[in-house]
């Protein structure tokens, strides 16, 4: 069984044994086991930052008003990447010091201040690449994340106009640095289009950093990322290597684990709940950079 079956199946014995849901979501009006029902969404939420969550993105423009806008419109599927960031992120945003020391997680080095974080982050409104996380610190370094949980790839672009246009008119110049000239072929953007656009952001000379997060399990992902000749070995410029992280989700997890946030009760149990979803039967962890 190919992994997005694998964990639809078991998303589909947790809605109704964790969440106790017995009825369906729909999606394009076909039930699926795996999807809560519209009005059971914020469910996707784990219990244990549910309620500050929804008061936090309410705050932030990610309420009701502008679901249409800041959710996707996949939120109610249980497989969704978005309220994986959303659980993944969320709690450090609970306390300043917890926040303070996620880079220390990420990184390895010391704390620096978080001076800002926020979900769906758009750095240039007029090019508009979303991104699923970021922090801005004191320094001014920007830390961007991806997360990515049964998807396929990193998302394509369709081979048309209006994409070819963009790679022209804003694309390669602000790549041209970063990635190797075989990166900047139509066929070859278009089809890493929003890996690629990620990547555009990310300033070596500022110490940015991007973060692409996904589970082992997904070989679909993994495969071309971390292979031996991988795609980001293929794309990316030399000083750009230790500006991009992979990082497989449960190794992210196990790091988490194994600070102090885990003297606290809510998080402790907040960590147990993600791995009880998101992790079934999670092995031993591996960490590969690029």
């Amino acid at each position: 069984m190919k992994y997005a079956e694998a964990i639809k199946s078991h998303l589909a014995q947790y809605r109704s044994k964790k969440l106790e849901i017995t009825e369906c979501g729909t999606w394009h009006k076909k039930e699926y086991p795996h999807i809560l029902p519209e009005g059971r969404r914020k469910e996707n939420v784990l219990k244990t930052i549910r309620g500050e969550f929804w008061e936090y993105a309410h705050r932030r423009a990610l309420g009701e008003k502008c679901l249409k806008d800041s959710l996707h419109q996949c939120f109610h599927h249980l497989n969704s990447s978005q309220a994986l960031c959303f659980n993944l992120f969320y709690p450090f945003l609970l306390k300043p010091e917890w926040l303070n020391f996620l880079p220390t997680v990420l990184l390895g080095r010391n704390a620096e201040v978080v001076n800002d974080a926020e979900f769906e982050h758009i750095e240039d409104p007029n090019e508009g690449t979303n991104f699923d996380f970021f922090m801005q610190l004191r320094s001014g370094r920007r830390l961007f994340f991806e997360c990515k949980f049964t998807e396929v790839d990193f998302g394509r672009a369709k081979d048309d106009k209006k994409h070819q246009q963009k790679l022209v008119d804003i694309y390669r110049f602000k790549l041209q640095k970063k990635v190797k000239p075989g990166a900047l072929e139509s066929s070859v953007f278009l089809k890493h289009y929003q890996l690629l656009r990620n990547i555009s952001h990310v300033n070596p000379e500022n110490k940015d950093h991007l973060f692409l997060i996904f589970p082992r399990g997904n070989s679909d992902i993994v495969s071309p990322l971390v292979c031996r000749v991988g795609v980001l070995d293929d794309f990316l410029a030399e000083k750009m290597k230790s500006c991009v992280t992979v990082l497989q989700l449960e190794d992210l997890i196990k790091r988490i684990q194994g600070t102090s946030v885990m003297e606290d009760s809510v998080m402790k149990m907040h960590w147990h709940l993600f791995e009880e979803k998101y992790l079934p039967g999670s092995g031993s962890p591996s960490q590969t950079n690029p």
